[in-house]
């Protein structure tokens, strides 16, 4: 049986949160270089065995695992690699695997990198943990392989047989070179043969080391059908992209094209030749390429039509150019030779494609062409005799030379296996770690002179016309160092990487010698911002779950090469059936996940998703993607919860970020539209400073076309449209000069332009204004009839030439002004500098920038003729606002800031507001003060909305909470986002606006504490608000049972509802606005009442409570409720309840008000700080912890508002009040009655055993005294907390603390004695009644069907008169328009008439007498 046998021990589990140390770790040489190849020994035979499962495709069923050492029939003793020519053989031995897909593409991997680097290999992911030293060397396999051997830079790479089974292989997996370990168990069949891939020295263990590696990579994305899935062993072994096209749908001639692009073309070598043979050689070259082109151009046309758009996206792919270029081929096991020669018949494989040719491979075979005469009736007769071959002149030639390790491939391979016969084992024991370093040393010197010659190029020349049918796909492998830009996204990272490595940079520098291109240089070390690694979180939040943006500002068209791999999996241990206390076995099981890159908008949400990208994989997979010119914004969402990698490549710079780095890159301008603005700002200048130079015309010229759209664009003959643009162009000049220069400066620089334009009508809106009015009355006209319209015409003739005449007139009164000897020129020249000086692009915007946007704004028809049009959503303009939160401690809710905003008169804004702070929950929210309702929000940001203007402004507030974090600062920062050139917010502070503000409102806290008593009503308490002037409150309230569902309500003196709110354990509030209504001072003497209690302290404080109440305030009520009878008592709550009903409830109340710490302490003094820190941590360590159940209300209000809260006690104080009265009128019924409710008590007092026999802990009689500070009582905290979750809770007051039996109420109703039911007897009289009922009813409903009838008749006729006069009206109009028909014709007669000769009308007249008798007749 196998020593890996499966026997399942734990169920499957994700193993996304498996750390780097033990699964795979990323390479690092001095982790190698300490690395104890002797350690661990744990598998059965005492030698080290892998407890990672190596699985094996469908397609290759083991029979044992054994180690290598006890292989069977091998010509040699064991080793890790040798020289010799043999081993670069990986068909011989392994007829039996090719049937394996993975097989297959192993040995394809290996030969072609073989034939690539046989001068040396470029790779990929060089670091300062790895240096590849063998770029200078022929590449082989066993460069991947590491056994008891050193790394790094200069240590020669010789790696050696380990006695204990303990190998390192480096694979290229997840964005990073990984450190995988893998043991010598090998599997073999029933016949002891490997079933691992060999060399032709069967006796090298290297390519079966790699291919363990190389198959736990596989095996995590393979399915029962399909062994090779987003997975490619060529991307692991070099670390370079693999981009993988299905390019199978393509025309042959469109496949040919598309690789003939990419490949190296192949050219004659000619040196020696003659001038005539030359020009013969130069002219028949030409002459095919021409037919060709030709040919090209008509399949091309053809084709066009069923090309489907996945060809646009190939053809782009113009740049970068990849480093290798390998063609995926179909299943040729049953094609014959002669279809595919040099091919056929072999498997499903990737060949390597060398080079191109379009041409014969020697000069000499090149066909003359045929003449012309020749290509008719003597080419059909060449064809027939066999003369000239057809296939020579007229199919194209197409060829490509290529490496494929399954060339001429023999029967025995497809599916068969031959047992060759093979030497005996020798042994290999006893021979220790020196004796073979010392003799791979002494062989290495005489094998490289054997490896050298009998090297060979394997690469030979096919026919594509004849394999095109076989070609599926193409795969392109890239190089990041080729790109000028590269940034790689992973929850992986440990931390942000720094975007400039020395060693990096070094590594790569030294890295680009041996390419066969020279690679651009980094532009990321000349660009500090651009960051080349960003970490995404590990975890993501519920209320913080945000994509990753990308933006890109560029010239011209982008290119971007994307990469994603991930790494979900599920885990399966097995155990182990010969050794039970061995480790378990982990199988891995690779799960898909998803990531997308769509277009994005911060203020239009599109109706369908744009998405550019979508990849699902569970491997690795790339795609590219392409943009226009312009800024763009992606968003990009990973659907994989951990261990994700994307790499993002172009040769355009980008930025990639979150939220808040977005916005600070997109307050910048956009470069297509700064490129014109500032094209616009230059020409405008210098038409300005050419007023009365010789290049006035010239520069007025450039003038007009700078703000024109682009020539492509343009459409020929549209004037008229034009003309439009230069007008808007203008009255938006001259509206922004009204509203930037001085009411004093306006009119002349008006003037100026006037004069520069040579039109009167600039700036004057009277001339816009008939201009229109003009336009209209003529459509008007065209509609009227004939004679009118001629009317119109003469008089519109005679108005334009006088129109014209004094146009003349001013015209060359202005251009007298263009003279610079004219008295006026000097000062029309200084008012056109300074419009000249608005246009100034050094020193700030440029007001064509303001121009520009307003023409788009408000002429949507140019939209789609400009391009920057489309950059103008992403350019921004952001309100920032910045604070800090000091003294944080656990669980604690924090408003964070409270802002009052409201655009501007008869504005409307549309804004998206985010806050950024770092707690784990916060919430960001806005209410219309009028009506309270809230604005559409998203998880904890709001949605962008269009916020019109109100009468009493918005309330934006925003809060969150610490949860377990305990910080001294915290700072947070608020944007209010919106289009730049759109209007903004103005911030609404102590009744005045401001258009920015510095320091944030202070916010004042509130707090009132109590216990909860039950009551008949269900209120956990009520509360009055005292408002001095218009405030903005919020309420907070929280109670001690987590499942209590209550309601919280503010209502005013009159009852009306102003808010509500529901919720469990805490309601929150956020914004009611309390206006300032009417005087009100009833309930001055109830507060005065209630703050004093009984105390001798009333006639001091009169004075003061007068005071206040010659104020002008007004009152609100809050009053919260449980709902549902959801907060039920345990029986310490209940015995403490009891308690707090003996006791006054007014000296229960707590008030505490503390300053909210924000910003504004940073501004203070030094001492000023301290001060205010210290009063705060006094405050939060002052606050003692209720006794359960209590209730905690805090109000958030601003600094200064006058707000005044306190607990409702005007029931209790009613009662007060009338027991007062009753005691003037009779001074002893107050004693009595205590006398008597005593005596009551006693007499019917109920006494437990319990309480009797072993007494309890008595109750604190005072809560104040039952109040502990936070963090005491530590020490049975989590025996009291779970026995207070254990405990019972109930609506009543236990039985056991009941001192009086319930009241009997049934004592005291008053029974009535019931009547018996008796039999009725219906009499004559009830007879009668039922009569004259009945009789009632059928004449009411008779007199029902008269009406209705009577209505129906009314309808009837209604309906016919309007009919009617419908039908009269509309034969007028058939009248009417038949008369107007005649009319038309008639003059139509008279007018071909007039045109007529004497002769012909004479005829006519003839014609027509006859016509007319023929009608009278």
């Amino acid at each position: 049986m196998s020593v890996m046998s499966k026997k399942p021990s734990e169920t499957v589990f994700e193993a996304s949160f498996t750390d780097d140390s033990t699964l795979w770790p990323e390479w690092s040489d001095a982790a190698l270089n300490k690395e104890n190849w002797a350690y661990p020994k744990n598998g059965p035979d005492g030698s080290f065995h892998d407890t990672q499962l190596v699985q094996l495709p469908s397609s290759l069923i083991p029979y044992e695992w054994i180690r290598a050492k006890n292989l069977d029939n091998r010509n040699g003793q064991l080793t890790m690699f040798t020289d010799d020519p043999k081993s670069l053989d990986l068909i011989i031995n392994n007829k039996h695997l090719l049937h394996s897909q993975f097989t297959r593409w192993f040995i394809s991997a290996l030969i072609n990198l073989q034939y690539c680097g046989r001068n040396g290999l470029e790779i990929s992911g060089e670091s300062g943990n790895f240096i590849w030293n063998g770029r200078h060397h022929s590449w082989r396999g066993w460069m991947n392989v590491y056994s008891m051997n050193k790394a790094g830079k200069g240590v020669q790479h010789r790696p050696v047989i380990n006695l204990n089974g303990k190998y390192v292989v480096r694979l290229y997996f997840l964005g990073a070179w990984r450190r995988i370990l893998v043991d010598d168990m090998i599997p073999v069949n029933e016949e002891k043969t490997p079933l691992l891939p060999r060399t032709g020295n069967d006796f090298e263990l290297w390519p079966m080391l790699l291919a363990k590696a190389l198959l736990k990579l596989c095996s995590l994305t393979w399915t029962d059908y399909y062994e090779i899935v987003d997975f490619h062993p060529v991307a692991c072994l070099t670390g370079w992209v693999c981009l993988r096209l299905e390019v199978g749908y393509l025309s042959p001639q469109d496949k040919w094209d598309f690789l003939r692009q990419y490949a190296d073309h192949f050219e004659w070598e000619v040196t020696e030749v003659t001038e005539q043979k030359s020009q013969e050689t130069v002219k028949t070259k030409k002459t095919r390429d021409t037919d060709e082109t030709k040919r090209t151009k008509e399949t091309k046309k053809s084709t066009k039509t069923d090309r489907s758009t996945k060809l646009k996206k190939i053809k782009a792919l113009i740049k970068p150019q990849p480093v290798t270029l390998f063609l995926g081929l179909e299943d040729m096991n049953q094609v014959s030779p002669d279809i595919v020669p040099e091919m056929a018949p072999c498997w499903d494989h990737f060949v390597y494609i060398v080079q191109s040719r379009d041409i014969p491979l020697d000069l000499k075979d090149v066909k003359p062409p045929l003449a012309r005469w020749k290509l008719y009736r003597w080419l059909k007769w060449a064809i027939n005799e066999g003369t000239i071959d057809p296939i020579e002149y007229f199919v194209p030639i197409r060829s490509l030379k290529v490496v494929s390790p399954l060339r001429k491939c023999e029967e025995s391979v497809i599916n068969k296996y031959s047992a060759t016969t093979m030497e005996e084992d020798l042994r290999d024991g006893g021979t220790d770690e020196t004796s073979q370093k010392d003799k791979s040393r002494e062989t290495s010197k005489e094998q490289k002179k054997t490896s050298t010659e009998s090297s060979e190029d394997i690469s030979f020349w096919a026919d594509f016309n004849k394999m095109e049918p076989y070609v599926k796909d193409v795969h392109f492998f890239y190089k990041l160092d080729y790109f000028r830009y590269s940034a790689k996204l992973s929850d992986r990272f440990p931390r942000p990487r720094q975007p400039n490595d020395e060693k990096s940079e070094t590594n790569k520098r030294d890295s680009k010698k041996g390419s066969r291109k020279s690679s651009p240089s980094k532009a990321a070390a000349e660009s500090s911002e651009f960051i080349d690694a960003y970490s995404w979180p590990r975890k993501m939040s519920k209320t913080r779950n945000e994509p990753l943006y990308v933006f890109v500002d560029s010239l011209e068209e982008k290119f971007f090469l994307i990469e994603f791999s991930t790494f979900q999996v599920s885990v399966e241990m097995f155990g182990n059936d010969d050794d039970h206390a061995a480790a378990p076995t982990i199988e891995l099981k690779g799960n898909k996940d998803c990531l997308n890159v769509e277009e994005h908008c911060w203020f239009r949400r599109p109706e369908r998703p744009d998405c550019l990208v979508c990849v699902s994989t569970a491997g690795t997979k790339s795609t590219v993607m392409e943009l226009d010119r312009g800024r763009h914004l992606l968003r990009v969402y990973c659907h994989s919860e951990s261990d994700c990698f994307v790499s993002i490549s172009s040769d355009t710079v980008f930025h990639v970020g979150d939220r808040r780095r977005m916005y600070q890159l997109m307050c910048t301008e956009s470069d297509t539209v700064d490129q014109m603005v500032r094209r616009i700002s230059i020409s405008v200048s210098r038409a300005y400073q050419a007023f009365g130079t010789e290049s006035y015309s010239m520069a007025l010229k450039i003038y007009y076309s700078s703000y024109l759209p682009p020539i492509e664009d343009r459409k020929k003959g549209c004037k008229l449209f034009y003309d439009q643009i230069h007008g808007y162009f203008v009255d938006e000049q001259v509206q922004l000069i009204r509203k930037i220069m001085p009411e004093d400066e306006v009119l002349t620089v008006l003037r100026a332009l006037r004069i520069f334009f040579l039109n009167h009508t600039v700036g004057l809106d009277r001339f816009s204004a008939i201009s229109r009015l003009s336009k209209n009355s003529r459509e008007l006209n065209v509609r009227g009839s004939f004679t009118v319209d001629e009317k119109y015409a003469v008089r519109h003739n005679a108005a334009s030439v006088i129109q014209a005449f004094f146009k003349m007139i001013t015209v060359r009164k202005y251009l007298r002004i263009h003279n610079p000897r004219h008295e006026q020129h000097e000062q029309v020249s200084r008012d056109l500098m300074k419009v000249a000086e608005l246009y100034n692009y050094n020193k700030g915007e440029s007001l064509a920038n303001q121009v520009l946007r307003n023409i788009l704004k408000y002429h949507d028809k140019l939209y789609d003729v400009y391009h920057c049009s489309r950059d103008f959503e992403h350019v921004l303009q952001a309100q920032e606002l910045k604070g800090t939160l000091t003294n944080i401690t656990a669980n604690q809710w924090l408003p964070v800031v409270r802002l009052a905003v409201n655009p501007s008169f008869s504005e409307t804004v549309l804004a998206s507001i985010d806050l950024f702070v770092n707690l784990p929950k916060y919430s960001v929210r806005v209410f219309k003060n009028e009506t309270g309702q809230e604005v559409l929000r998203s998880v904890n940001n709001v949605v962008p909305t269009r916020y019109e203007h109100a009468k009493l402004g918005y309330t934006l507030f925003c809060y969150g909470w610490s949860e377990d974090q305990t910080l001294k600062e915290l700072p947070w920062s608020l944007n209010i986002i919106t289009v730049k050139g759109q209007p903004v917010f103005h911030f609404l502070m102590d009744e005045a606006t401001f258009l920015t503000i510095n320091v944030p409102p202070v916010l004042a806290i509130k707090e009132l504490s109590n216990s909860y008593i039950p009551n008949a009503g269900n209120y956990v308490s009520k509360w009055i608000v005292r408002v001095a002037k218009p405030s903005v409150v919020s309420f907070r309230l929280r109670v001690s049972y987590e499942k209590v569902r209550m309601s919280l309500r503010v209502t005013d003196e009159e009852g009306r509802l102003l808010s509500q709110a529901k919720d469990t354990c805490v309601v929150i509030l956020p914004m009611v606005y309390l206006d300032l209504r009417r005087r009100s001072t009833e309930i001055t003497p109830q507060r005065n009442e209630i703050d004093d209690g009984n105390s001798s302290e009333d006639k001091i404080n009169s004075n003061e409570d007068r005071s206040k109440d010659d104020l002008r305030y007004t009152i609100y009520h809050v009053e919260a409720l449980i709902l549902e009878n959801s907060w039920p008592l345990t029986r310490t709550e209940w015995s403490l309840v009891s308690e707090f009903k003996v006791i006054p409830t007014g000296s229960v109340e707590r008030n505490k008000t503390k300053m909210l710490p924000s910003s504004n302490v940073a501004r203070l003094s030094k001492n000023e700080s301290f001060r205010s820190k210290k009063v705060s941590r006094s405050l939060v360590q002052s606050v003692p912890a209720l006794e359960s159940p209590y209730w905690v209300l805090q109000v958030v209000t601003d600094s200064g508002s006058g707000l005044e809260i306190f607990q409702d006690r005007t029931k209790e104080m009613e009662i007060a009040r009338m027991k007062e009265a009753w005691a003037k009128e009779n001074p002893d019924s107050l004693q009595r009655g205590r006398e008597l409710r005593e005596a009551f008590i006693k007499k019917h007092e109920i006494k437990s055993k319990s309480s009797i026999d072993s007494p309890e802990k008595k109750v604190p009689s005072h809560p104040e005294k039952s109040l502990r500070r936070d963090g005491q009582r530590l020490s049975a905290g989590t025996s009291e907390i779970s026995m207070a979750h254990l405990e019972e809770r109930t609506l009543k007051t236990p039985a056991s603390l009941r001192k009086l039996p319930p009241l009997d109420l049934t004592v005291y109703e008053v029974r009535e004695e019931e009547e018996e039911d008796k039999p009725r007897l219906k009499t004559e009289s009830d007879e009668e009644i039922l009569r004259n009922i009945r009789t009632m009813n059928i004449v009411y409903a008779q007199d029902d069907y008269a009406h209705f009838l009577e209505e129906l008749e009314n309808l009837y006729r209604r309906q016919k008169y309007q009919y009617k006069t419908l039908y009269g009206r509309y034969l007028d109009e058939f009248l009417d328009r038949r008369s107007i028909l005649e009319d038309v014709y008639e003059a139509r007669r008279a007018y071909i008439d007039s045109m007529r000769p004497v002769a012909a009308s004479s005829t006519k007249s003839t014609k027509k007498s006859v016509k007319s008798k023929k009608s009278k007749t």
